[in-house]
């Protein structure tokens, strides 16, 4: 491989190996967005499933794009891959994201101070006070 040519391949390695590796925590935190307390364990396991046999075919598809295109050939099918993933997120199944006052069960107002808090704060009078 040319001196010159080392550059650009260690960048586009590294940016391909970014957006690979991004992938699943960022579906695994969508999907547990998305789910009902109850659901959250089968869709993990859902997840794991495809995670798992896209951990299977993904190097035997790999390895068949570089019988036939070379050492290229990796690159070319995980952009493939990529782009697949890419145009069923975009053209995929919409969602309606869900309002603030549905979203009102997740979620508990608390005070903006905790019980205690002022006694703590050592410009309070009261607190010196206390001490002599």
């Amino acid at each position: 491989m040319a001196t010159s040519a080392w550059w650009p391949w260690c960048c586009s390695s590294g940016c391909t190996w970014a957006s690979c590796a991004a992938i699943y925590p960022i579906a695994v935190a969508i999907t547990n967005d998305l789910m009902e307390t109850h659901q959250i364990t089968a869709a993990s396991t859902a997840l794991l499933l495809s995670y798992g046999i896209g951990s299977i075919i993904g190097p035997l598809v790999s390895s068949l794009f570089m019988d036939f295109l070379g050492p290229r050939g990796l690159f070319v099918s995980n952009a493939l891959m990529l782009g697949g993933l890419i145009l069923f997120m975009v053209a995929g199944p919409k969602r309606q994201h869900p309002t603030v006052e549905q979203q009102e069960q997740y979620y508990t107002v608390t005070p903006e101070a905790g019980l205690g808090v002022e006694e703590l704060d050592p410009r309070n009078t009261e607190f010196e006070s206390r001490d002599t």
